[in-house]
């Protein structure tokens, strides 16, 4: 009796030891030391391989590797479109004379620019939003950061959405 109940117990073993490893989400043929890639989030290591720059934040894209490039025509414009422009940053508008956001004005006028009212501060310094008066202006640290005037926009208030998006663009690059 004892050697059947042997036989059974080695078979049985290999499906106790998978589901133990399964359990733990220690890969198959791993160790548990906090060494491998694949370790969980919580220990400080990332399974998706994604990206967590200590400057940007965690990549939230959803994607596995770096966060996807966005682009200011079409994924910033659309925010200048319908948060700055309207009797603002449009020609005759009221602020006209800082900066035009409108297609085919805003890139140019936001990248590797100085501001008019403070000419030490640049708009959007490419890949370095916290150097960039824009990143300030909307996050309303415009005056630590050297700057004056408003939180930007005037009158209302970007979605956190729109806020992620405008610092990942800038620290990617601001590609046009």
């Amino acid at each position: 009796m004892s050697s059947v109940f042997h036989a059974l117990n080695l078979r049985i073993a290999p499906l106790f030891v998978a589901l133990a490893l399964t359990a733990t989400g220690c890969p198959e043929g791993g160790d548990d030391t906090g060494d491998s890639e694949t370790d969980s989030p919580t220990t400080g290591n990332n399974t998706s391989g994604a990206t967590d720059d200590p400057t940007t934040g965690p990549d939230t894209s959803g994607t596995t590797g770096m966060a996807a490039e966005l682009s200011h025509d079409l994924d910033i414009q659309p925010i200048w479109d319908a948060n700055c422009v309207m009797a603002c940053h449009e020609p005759a508008g009221s602020a006209a004379s800082s900066v035009l956001l409108t297609p085919g004005e805003a890139y140019d006028g936001l990248v590797d620019k100085n501001s008019i009212a403070f000419p030490s501060l640049v708009h959007v310094v490419p890949g370095n939003r916290d150097d960039s008066y824009l990143w300030h202006k909307i996050n309303n640290t415009q005056l630590e950061f050297g700057g004056g005037g408003s939180k930007m926009p005037l009158g209302g208030m970007l979605s956190s959405d729109d806020i992620t998006k405008i610092g990942e663009w800038i620290n990617q690059g601001a590609k046009p």
